[in-house]
């Protein structure tokens, strides 16, 4: 995440010398000289809401990162212990950042500050590799207790669809706390609702959610569906260690890879050393030994 876009504070401010100019020639141009302390403050004003974010953000990082958090990290978050003392350092800002940006609520469970860090945990995970990547305007996250039907119910019939996780786009990414927790709980399990749910996320930054993010250049568009098409075509066949779940399209099988990726990464590039390696190219990003 970037504390501050110096591109953005360029254009701001040069938005703001032309507001200042403009209401200058205006208040000039109907004689109200007494009014010539408005140009400054609106421009000031301008300035202000353009740069809002990386404003909060310069001021949030100086805030010391609390140390109980940070063992929380370490005890917790596998991928975290492995970095060196500068990535954990950034590593905690963008969590710290993030959660500062994002409302997580609970619903049917408290939410304390151990699984806040899980989520933060999750989504950092994914876009660490690129410190100016961002989410694009994420929705409220929701947690749930424990898996829920689509109908987003915990005590619906056993016979409903069972869901750990879910992203309504423009409305709520919903999360199971017991699974999230035990994803954490077991580094070596594949499975990851977090990482699965954020990999979505970021799928949907271009607003549709088909397995080829927004963020990917456009050069290799093209390559990365074909790709895609291979990879579901070895699910369906039953020739990939990829989830079955991910032959339902191609926006879950990115999701299913990303999770191998973080989750299992010696034996995605050992089995499907493509999918890796576009992964490892996309997140900038090799957690192989």
């Amino acid at each position: 995440m970037q504390i501050w876009d110096k591109r953005q504070s360029i254009v701001s401010s040069i938005g703001a010398v032309i507001v200042a100019v403009i209401f200058s020639m205006v208040l000039f141009h109907r004689g109200l000289y007494a009014l010539f302390f408005l140009p400054p403050v609106l421009a000031a004003i301008f300035y202000y809401f353009n740069m809002r974010r990386y404003l909060l953000r310069t001021r949030w990082i100086k805030q010391p990162f609390p140390e109980t958090w940070r063992s929380f990290l370490d005890q917790w978050v596998a991928y975290y212990r492995m970095l060196k003392p500068d990535e954990k350092a950034r590593f905690e800002r963008d969590v710290w950042i993030f959660l500062k940006e994002n409302r997580i609520t609970g619903v049917e469970t408290r939410i304390d500050d151990s699984l806040r860090l899980l989520v933060a945990a999750s989504a950092v995970m994914l876009t660490f590799g690129h410190p100016d990547w961002e989410y694009q305007k994420l929705p409220e996250i929701l947690i749930y207790p424990r898996a829920f039907d689509e109908e987003y119910s915990v005590t619906s019939s056993s016979r409903k669809r069972s869901l750990a996780g879910q992203v309504a786009p423009h409305n709520a990414i919903v999360l199971a706390r017991n699974d999230l927790e035990e994803a954490f709980r077991n580094p070596g399990r594949v499975y990851h609702v977090g990482l699965h749910e954020f990999a979505h996320a970021l799928d949907l930054a271009d607003g549709v959610a088909e397995g080829i993010p927004g963020d990917l250049n456009p050069r290799k568009i093209e390559e990365w569906y074909t790709l895609l098409q291979k990879e579901m075509a070895k699910v369906r066949e039953k020739r990939s260690i990829l989830d079955p779940y991910a032959a339902k399209n191609t926006g879950e099988l990115f999701a299913v890879a990303v999770e191998h990726f973080f989750q299992q990464p010696d034996e995605l590039k050992q089995q499907h050393p493509e999918l890796f390696r576009a992964l490892s190219e996309f997140l900038n990003q090799d957690l192989s030994s």
